[in-house]
């Protein structure tokens, strides 16, 4: 990340109201010029970079994507997949919840295996 975005100005402090996961400690959200933002460490190397326009929890996700890593676990972490008829994850691999998606996520990879929309 050039230095010039890594200056106070362009420290995104409203993360959540964007719809961007949680920084990880020694992580901050930046925004630069061409329209993303940046997930940076302290030492200014990216992490991640999301469009502006690509908010994580609206977007339709789809097969072989892969979820970022603030994305896999949490709150999102679906424990009780029997009840929402899920079939059960092979080893390795956990449910998610996000936006009306239940997605089987490679626990590793983060890469998605399977995508159900709730009701379905």
């Amino acid at each position: 990340m050039p230095d010039v975005y890594q200056e106070s100005q362009y420290t995104v402090v409203d993360w959540q109201r964007r719809n961007l996961p949680a920084p990880a400690r020694g992580h901050r959200w930046v925004r630069n010029d061409s329209h993303q933002y940046g997930l940076i460490t302290e030492n200014g190397t990216v992490f991640e970079v999301v469009p502006q326009s690509d908010h994580q929890y609206m977007r339709r996700w789809t097969h072989g994507e892969r979820l970022p890593l603030a994305l896999r676990d949490g709150d999102y972490i679906v424990t009780g997949w029997q009840a929402r008829q899920l079939a059960p994850p092979k080893r390795g691999y956990r449910w998610v919840h996000i936006n009306n998606q239940y997605l089987l996520i490679n626990r590793v990879s983060g890469r998605i295996a399977k995508v159900t929309s709730d009701g379905q």
